[in-house]
């Protein structure tokens, strides 16, 4: 939360010291601003905020269907530690997701839509290196990482396979992280919403309660099964993201970009 103000606090004197210098200057101000600017903030905000109140929702689900299961403070604990592990993992994603918006609403108003497309290349293809250099080290890693982590025989032997699926888990989530900035930079917060309760409102609890169901009719690890199930979820959630991305950027774009 400090970190958050200091940033504000950056962001407000820097952008003072910049109206300065255009005034110094003698140059008019921006043609078609926003008169409503705060309408325009809460438009992304809220959507934003919602989003990020969904997400806790899975974690509840996830929970819930968790503390069912035999060995349920042993699974608890294991899907905490995997859950903190997996955000490790995809918080490059999450920081080119921060870096991707004013990027894409620079190249927007520049009328730079391939622009917009090459940089959503260019991020998708460092992520798949990424994970292609991860996945093995967390796959060697895991059961040292796991005694790290937990004293428990039984959290250890759940959580081990669990952490051994953070690499699947992280790719296919690495397109939602990607695309949304894109409709964020064209001021549209409703498409990241709207897939947002596709995914963590009508998908993330079947799905969890699915992958829960063929874990314990396999007998693998619980923790395993809902991280599987979620996955499920991202991947047809990131799926729609990137169907959705294609087709607003091919209806922006120019003619001669069209083309």
């Amino acid at each position: 939360m400090l970190g958050r103000l200091g940033g504000l606090v950056y962001a407000l004197r820097k952008a003072a010291a910049h109206e300065r210098a255009r005034k110094q200057r003698g140059e008019p101000s921006i043609p078609g601003r926003d008169v409503r600017p705060y309408r325009a903030i809460f438009a992304l905000a809220v959507p934003g905020a919602l989003s990020y109140v969904l997400m806790a929702g899975e974690t509840g689900v996830v929970n819930a269907l968790l503390a069912r299961v035999a060995h349920a403070k042993e699974a608890l604990a294991a899907y905490a530690v995997y859950y903190r592990v997996f955000s490790f993992v995809v918080m490059p994603a999450i920081a080119a997701s921060v870096a991707m918006l004013p990027f894409a609403a620079r190249r927007f108003g520049a009328r730079d839509v391939s622009g917009v497309r090459a940089g959503l290349r260019q991020a998708h293809a460092a992520g798949a290196v990424y994970i292609a250099i991860a996945a093995p080290l967390l796959f060697l890693t895991a059961e040292a990482l796991a005694r790290q982590l937990t004293a428990s025989p039984t959290t250890f032997a759940i959580l081990v396979p669990a952490l051994r699926w953070i690499p699947v888990a992280a790719i296919v989530a690495m397109p939602f992280f990607l695309c949304r900035p894109v409709f964020e930079g064209l001021g549209r917060g409703r498409p990241g919403l709207i897939l947002s309760v596709l995914r963590y409102v009508l998908l993330a609890a079947p799905a969890a309660w699915w992958g829960l169901r063929a874990a314990e009719a396999r007998g693998i690890s619980p923790v395993l099964g809902v991280a599987a199930g979620v996955t499920l979820a991202s991947i047809v959630s990131s799926a729609a993201m990137l169907l959705w991305t294609r087709s607003v950027l091919a209806r922006v774009a120019v003619p001669s970009e069209r083309a």
